[in-house]
């Protein structure tokens, strides 16, 4: 069974889910790290099965006392944006008035020239903005084309940055590019390049479940990103795009038991860890492994019992994303944002062994 991002079913968790494993276990104390104190009386809220997008600090587009930005879109369809205020609070930030699609996916990366946020417009098509510093946002180059049309019912859309080498006046230099991969219809996942300045179509992957995450993660010091999402047959596959050539490979196809099939839905990915959503609509997590080009059959244990983030349940459907901060207090901290019942969006961070928080960050006292 595949939940789709409307199916609300309750059925019984599989026997072999717990809530410890190697990983660690969940604690709820009220706020974590990153969470706050909640405003009792506050009106803000977020529309149900919203996109959301977490980025890290970025050279321009971060002022160093918010070292993270959470993208999300109200109940009139409006795109917002929350800063972290140091580690107590998240602040509400105006962005300029625009309507998006309802239920867009959002994806957001952050390199030298500042923040690139990306979502569908009423008309789903793909768009781009820029945010260069405090107050300056702009529509990216991806708005100029003839943009690419998108699905908005999918959770599949995810942006990854890197660097890459070039010259420039006679001298090498390393310049920020892009991959950008979302869902054109139920079953595809488009991928687009932007290097040197411009965007341009790369390849379309068929049988995806778009339903399902889809996530990318850049290889350090390569021209190789890997992409994990799970097909229309239920199988997690690993690809390999490699902007040097001009397709990208399926490294391998990951067995995935009926335990897991039958009780929970892949929705998200980080360098660290495999997300998924079980029949009880709660969020689970498991180690992943993207780095392992010889082992591309290990990068996720199902026989890893999975752990939940928050026994509180997500909404069904829920969007998920995790950022990594660096060097916060002096360590690296993981955090991970989706939506409870309580119409706003839950930042947990994991330290320690286990996540820890659940605060709405869109009720923070500032």
């Amino acid at each position: 069974m595949r939940k789709s991002l409307a199916d609300n079913s309750t059925s019984n968790l599989p026997s072999n889910t717990s809530t410890s494993n190697t990983t660690g276990s969940t604690s709820e104390p009220d706020t974590g790290p990153f969470g706050c104190k909640e405003l009792a009386n506050s009106n803000e809220s977020a529309l149900s099965g919203s996109g959301i997008a977490l980025v890290a600090h970025s050279h321009e587009g971060f002022d160093p006392d918010y070292p993270a930005r959470l993208f999300y879109q109200d109940t009139k369809g409006r795109l917002r944006q929350r800063k972290l205020v140091g580690e107590r609070s998240w602040s509400d930030e105006m962005l300029p008035e625009v309507y998006a699609k309802m239920n867009t996916p959002l994806t957001a990366v952050a390199n030298w020239p500042g923040i690139h946020l990306f979502y569908l417009d009423q008309d789903s098509q793909v768009q781009e903005w820029i945010i260069k510093n405090e107050t300056t946002v702009h529509n990216g180059p991806l708005n100029t084309l003839n943009p690419p049309v998108g699905l908005a019912s999918s959770r599949a859309m995810q942006a990854c940055g890197f660097g890459y080498w070039t010259t420039r006046n006679g001298e090498s230099t390393i310049m920020p590019g892009i991959t950008l991969y979302f869902a054109s219809n139920e079953t595809t996942v488009d991928s687009w390049l932007y290097m040197n300045s411009t965007w341009q179509y790369r390849s379309s992957i068929s049988n995806v479940n778009a339903s399902a995450g889809v996530h990318c993660y850049h290889k350090g010091g390569s021209s190789e990103t890997k992409l994990l999402f799970t097909s229309a047959d239920d199988c997690l596959e690993v690809w390999t795009d490699n902007y040097n050539q001009s397709l990208p490979t399926k490294d391998c196809q990951v067995p995935t038991p009926a335990s897991f099939t039958n009780h929970e839905t892949y929705i998200g990915a980080s360098d660290q860890f495999f997300y998924t959503q079980d029949d009880q609509n709660r969020i689970l997590y498991r180690n992943v492994t993207l780095s392992d080009d010889q082992n591309c059959n290990e990068t996720v244990s199902f026989a890893e019992n999975p752990v939940p983030v928050s026994n509180t349940p997500a909404i069904p459907g829920t969007r998920l994303n995790q950022v990594r901060l660096a060097n916060v207090s002096g360590q690296d901290w993981p955090l991970v944002a989706f939506q409870t019942e309580r119409q706003g969006v839950d930042v947990f961070s994991f330290d320690n062994g286990y996540f820890t928080g659940g605060a709405n960050v869109l009720k923070c006292e500032v």
